[in-house]
């Protein structure tokens, strides 16, 4: 099980290069920024609607597994795109979508969890973003909702620290029940 935070850049940027973007800013979030020159990208993959997703491989020990999609020379959603049943947006009109995936019982520098370490990769690209006139929003995966540029960061933390006691304190448990079953 992993968090998924999902960053829409909104103004002009080269795919790959907000890719480096948020493989950087993980890494650095993470204190392992030593690992940027050394991570492993699956093949880039051309998608039925003209977009292209990079991302980096599974099971290297990277913070999180990130991901970018991406339309060369034009906006990845020209416009918000809408959930069927709701009044809600799935994705805001953007340039480009990046993406990070952490274990939700990942532990970093000074007991930092998965939503600590993606609040802080959040600020680092939007410093990044912000040094150049670029707006962005992120979606809270806890909440379902967008937030604009580093707004309510404290509501990431805390919804993951909930969600890190319920895994801790129930889903771990259950585990463990399960395991000793079919030991015997």
């Amino acid at each position: 099980m992993t968090l998924h935070t999902r960053v829409a850049i909104h103004g002009e940027i080269d795919g790959q290069e907000a890719f480096q973007l948020a493989l950087e800013a993980i890494c650095v979030a993470a204190g392992e920024a030593d690992r940027i020159p050394t991570a492993v990208l699956r093949d880039p993959c051309q998608n039925e609607n003209g977009s292209t997703s990079l991302g980096t491989c599974i099971g290297q020990g990277l913070p999180g597994i990130v991901d970018c999609d991406f339309r060369s020379g034009a906006a990845l959603h020209p416009t918000d795109e809408r959930l069927e049943d709701s009044d809600g947006v799935w994705t805001p009109a953007c340039w480009v979508e990046l993406g990070w995936d952490t274990a939700y019982g990942y532990t970093g520098p000074n007991g930092a969890s998965c939503s600590d370490l993606h609040a802080r990769a959040i600020v680092i690209v939007h410093r990044a973003l912000a040094a150049r006139g670029i707006g962005m929003s992120w979606f809270n995966e806890y909440t379902c909702e967008w937030h604009s540029g580093i707004d309510d960061l404290a509501g990431l933390s805390a919804a993951g620290l909930e969600a890190d006691l319920w895994f801790r304190n129930t889903v771990m448990p259950a585990i463990a029940i399960e395991l000793t079953k079919g030991a015997r």
